[in-house]
């Protein structure tokens, strides 16, 4: 929701909608009707808003200035100054970063909206965005992706991408020189699918370090060793629950692309983590793995499964072990 539709939600807002809980507001932005629309919400949104009912002076709106009028004063319309309240929110935290040994917040041009193109091209970028997306937001999730709009606005623009790209590449330098360490120990730093070619591609940079001089002096300098690591693995992407060596002809998640979109990138939603010869599994993932495999074998115990949904949950439960298991030969290795 924009800043201006969560200021429209009034009382006695929250509602279903299309068999899914919803909040109900108005759309203002560009539209002189103000339509009333229907978002997808959570069980915390609708708590929260349960809450500010209940501490909201205003007869309709639930968001309002902290206080209602006074005295001679009459203003009684409904709303805050986002925009406001932000830049408060930034100079009370450089007030006080100091006692807390955090960094200043950058002085810069910062509001709402900004929040929300952000966040949501985010999702549209990370590998396992999508994953991590409905774990969150569960049914809300699947009712936006659904939506080519939201899609859209996830989308990265010029003036967003350089910014995005050089976290990105910076990010996956460091993951890649933890990786290399390891290897250099001798450990198997990875399983799944795409594990085999990691490790060669590991092997190949070690290989190349110890047998240059120059480089095996320079070494101690990371930036050496994140140049090389970037050659030979240009088109990693990093994810929270796994890591994906995208090579399009081995890639699952193309079959489900028609045939002149595929090759460009990974297709998030059609991730198949387990099974794709691109994916591979570290330590660092292996706690959720874990869970997954820990909430699948209870849903497999719920007698209230349906056949076709529970042959689903055993389907994808056998995926899950399959890595499990190789994290535990790994762990004792």
């Amino acid at each position: 929701m924009r800043d201006s539709e969560v200021q429209e939600i009034q009382r006695d807002a929250v509602r279903t909608y299309f068999g899914s809980p919803a909040v109900r507001s108005r759309k203002t932005k560009l539209d002189p009707t103000r339509p009333e629309l229907y978002w997808w919400i959570i069980e915390p949104v609708a708590e929260a808003l349960a809450v500010l009912e209940q501490l909201a002076w205003h007869p309709t709106h639930l968001f309002a200035a902290l206080r209602p009028p006074v005295g001679k004063q009459t203003h009684t319309e409904p709303g805050i100054s986002s925009e406001a309240e932000i830049d408060f929110f930034i100079n009370g935290v450089n007030t006080i970063a100091y006692r807390h040994g955090l960094s200043k917040i950058p002085s810069a041009h910062v509001r709402s909206h900004m929040f929300r193109k952000t966040m949501s091209q985010l999702a549209g970028r990370e590998p396992d965005s999508e994953i991590a997306l409905g774990l969150q937001l569960k049914h809300a999730a699947r009712r936006a992706l659904a939506n080519r709009t939201t899609q859209a606005y996830a989308q990265m623009d010029a003036s967003w991408a350089k910014e995005f790209d050089t976290e990105l590449q910076q990010a996956a330098a460091r993951k890649l020189v933890d990786l290399l360490r390891g290897r250099q120990r001798g450990e198997r730093v990875a399983v799944g699918p795409g594990a085999a070619r990691l490790h060669a591609g590991l092997d190949k940079v070690i290989d190349t370090i110890n047998n240059n001089l120059q480089l095996r002096a320079q070494i101690a300098d990371e930036r050496v060793e994140e140049a090389l690591l970037s050659d030979e693995f240009p088109n990693l992407h990093l994810g929270t629950i796994n890591h994906c060596m995208f090579d399009a002809p081995q890639a699952e998640c193309q079959d489900e692309l028609p045939e002149e979109q595929r090759g460009l990138a990974p297709l998030l939603g059609a991730c198949q983590p387990a099974r794709c010869r691109n994916s591979t599994i570290t330590r660092a993932h292996a706690p959720y793995w874990v869970a997954e495999e820990a909430d699948l074998t209870a849903q497999s115990t719920n007698p209230r499964l349906s056949p076709p949904r529970r042959e689903a949950v055993f389907v994808r439960l056998a995926d899950v072990q399959r890595i499990t298991r190789a994290l535990e030969e790994e762990g004792r290795a």
